[in-house]
């Protein structure tokens, strides 16, 4: 009875399921032998069905095998037409060896089967002695060590899959990696590696500088071998090293070791992170920090100085205006009022610096160019002095370059306010000699000049070390300088930066304990004709020349105290006068009656005085118009070009001062 032989992997055709199906290739050119093969493969012995192929020569099955054709088992006659004895074994199982071969032939040659096994073929079976049990059990052993073949390709499959994830996942990290095998030689990296040190993987073996570059780094470190030798734990270190261009980078340098089954050290592995932008802000942010507690410290010594700046001349202001209500002697009335004055104009220059160095800050300060008469504004600067020099038994020189142009195109403004600020400081620090301002010509053309300015004094001086410090905001050369002579410390800075506007700089030479000289050089358009300085001349005599007449003026005002003051300036003056507390007021008061002029003040509740002028000049005839200034303590270009558009005839800075009321008034 003949034994059949079960293939348990691949399935039993008595339950019902697919009964698997393996591919066989005949290589055989007999008809009959062919038959006789198809009958021993019968399903019921082995568990399987056959898909059998037949070829009759080698080179119908070598072309069919070149072109992918697949297969579980070849059977091969020993002598075929275009191949005899061990040709076709050896052709196919050089060619194809992936493929199990069975060699099926008449012969019994011993010789002739150990020459065929030893060339590649799996087993020798003879056509018609037990072939069928002998093909059964050959046809097992083949299938078998297929799926054992199958099993390992999977495996190699997936190993080299998971090596491709491995590398795949290393050069996704951003930071350089490396790795050494037992030797310490370098084994591999991963593409950030590659990138910082402008290396190759594959040259490894070959670059030893890199090698001996990257054993530097810790091989001076004597904990490392104890970490790496006994303990096995990761060794961590911040370094300094040099990327491929040179650059020296701070980077964080991890070691861990590779261990074996027994815990040896096997290798090593290496993971760099680059700290240079790092520790760059770090070093950026503590200075920042440095800087701002600096500023914080300046801030708050300003605030105090600012706090005794105002408050210093408001003391007199109140104080002496209590004592003017407990007088009737004319000249102690005189003497408490001038004082009053000259507080107020302190308290005003005071706040005026503050203001200005906020606009300077808030980039809205813009510099005017306006024709004026240079020599005079530099002589109304050496009058302002005249009292200081008295008393303090100072010289006040002025060394005037007679080259220099007549009228100016410039901003007279700002350059008196540079100019105030370097003489008052240069009165304040100087205790005897003299104080100068010098004016040269430096360059002229038919267009334009250069006017180099030097006030020079003979005072305390400056240290080197300290002569940057004070164009600092909020501060003076030192802190105590503020408490023995005074001041808020914006006057340096407000200068500089007004000269920086106007396109130059403050330079500063001093010799303390002998003097300073603080200079700058500017560049003017000029123009000396007679028709500009006729023309200037006439437009002076238009408005002071005008007989004074009595005007009904209407007094636009939400606070109290100016509206007293304002009465008494026009009561003064011959004016008469209404008043009215907001705009709402104001209309109501101007439909009833007529008025030549309108003072309005701008902050107001109800209707601001941009609204309130707006609705005048919409809603009343030009018979009923009136002129309409402004009354305001803002004098930004914001604020102008406002004026002109709501259809204002003109502003007054608070606090009023009564010589330019009196002007305006004048002139209607």
């Amino acid at each position: 009875m003949e034994q059949t032989v079960k293939l348990p992997d691949l399935g039993d055709p008595t339950k019902d399921e697919k009964i698997p199906e393996l591919t066989v290739f005949l290589v055989e050119d007999n008809p009959g032998d062919c038959f006789l093969v198809e009958s021993y493969l019968d399903p019921k012995h082995f568990g399987v069905s056959f898909n059998l192929k037949s070829f009759h020569t080698l080179g119908s099955i070598l072309s069919a095998l070149r072109n992918r054709d697949a297969c579980d088992l070849i059977l091969v006659d020993m002598q075929l037409p275009d191949a005899s004895g061990l040709q076709s074994i050896d052709k196919l199982t050089r060619e194809f060896p992936e493929f199990p071969l069975v060699v099926l032939t008449a012969e019994s040659d011993i010789q002739l089967a150990l020459e065929s096994l030893k060339i590649g073929a799996l087993d020798f079976i003879s056509k018609y002695e037990n072939s069928s049990e002998v093909l059964q059990k050959t046809i097992l052993l083949a299938i078998q060590r297929a799926s054992l073949k199958k099993e390992t390709i999977l495996d190699k499959l997936k190993l080299n899959e998971l090596v491709t994830f491995k590398r795949a996942l290393l050069d996704a990290i951003p930071h350089p990696i490396y790795y050494k095998n037992q030797q310490g030689t370098l084994s591999g990296c991963n593409k950030a590696f590659e990138l910082f040190y402008g290396v190759k993987e594959t040259d490894f073996p070959e670059n030893r500088e890199l090698e001996d570059e990257l054993n530097s780094r810790f091989s001076n470190d004597s904990a490392i071998a104890s970490v790496f030798g006994l303990h096995h734990m990761p060794f961590k270190k911040e370094k300094v090293t040099k990327n491929h261009m040179g650059e020296r980078r701070n980077v964080s340098l991890n070691i861990s070791p590779i261990l074996g089954r027994e815990d040896e050290t096997l290798g090593e592995i290496g993971i760099e992170v680059d700290l240079t932008e790092l520790r760059l802000a770090q070093r950026e942010l503590k200075n920042a920090k440095k800087r701002a507690e600096l500023a914080n410290r300046s801030k708050d010594f300003f605030l105090v100085s600012m706090s005794h700046e105002i408050r210093t001349p408001l003391n007199a202001i109140i104080g002496y205006a209590q004592l003017l209500g407990q007088t009737t002697d004319p000249e102690e009335i005189r003497e408490y009022v001038s004082t009053i004055i000259d507080a107020g104009e302190l308290q005003l220059e005071v706040i005026n610096n503050i203001l200005d160095f906020s606009k300077i800050e808030a980039g809205m300060l813009r510099i005017e160019h306006e024709r004026f008469d240079f020599k005079p504004m530099i002589q109304d600067l050496k009058n302002l002095f005249s009292h200081e020099e008295e008393t303090k038994d100072l010289s006040f020189v002025l060394a005037y370059d007679p080259e220099i142009p007549k009228t100016i195109i410039g901003d007279s403004l700002r350059l008196k306010q540079i100019l105030l600020n370097l003489i008052s400081n240069a009165f304040k620090f100087t205790a005897r000699g003299s104080v100068t301002l010098k004016l040269e010509l430096e360059e002229k053309t038919e267009v334009d000049c250069k006017i180099k300015l030097s006030v020079i004094d003979t005072g305390i001086g400056i240290a080197e070390d300290k002569r940057s410090e004070i164009f600092l905001n909020y501060g003076q050369s030192e802190l105590a300088t503020t408490r023995k002579f005074g001041g808020t410390g914006l006057g340096l800075p407000i200068s500089q930066r007004l000269c920086q506007l106007m396109g130059s700089k403050i330079e500063v030479e001093s010799d303390p304990g002998k003097g300073s000289t603080f200079a700058f050089t500017l560049k003017f358009e000029y123009d000396d004709s007679e028709e500009v300085k006729e023309s200037a001349s006439r437009h002076q005599d238009t408005g002071l020349n005008q007989t004074p007449r009595a005007l009904r003026v209407l007094i636009v005002d939400d606070v109290h105290s100016n509206q007293k003051m304002m009465k008494h300036i026009l009561r003064k003056m011959g004016h008469e006068y209404a008043i009215a507390n907001n705009g709402v007021e104001a209309i109501d008061v101007m439909g009833r009656e007529s008025y030549d002029v309108v003072l309005m003040d701008i902050q107001m509740p109800l209707m601001n005085g941009f609204e309130t002028t707006e609705w005048i000049r919409s809603n009343f005839s030009f018979k009923e118009q009136p002129r309409i200034f402004a009354l305001t303590a803002s004098s930004t270009e914001e604020f102008r070009l406002r004026s002109v558009e709501c259809g204002m005839d003109g502003f007054l800075n608070k606090p009023i001062k009564i010589a330019e009321l009196r002007k305006i008034l004048e002139q209607i």
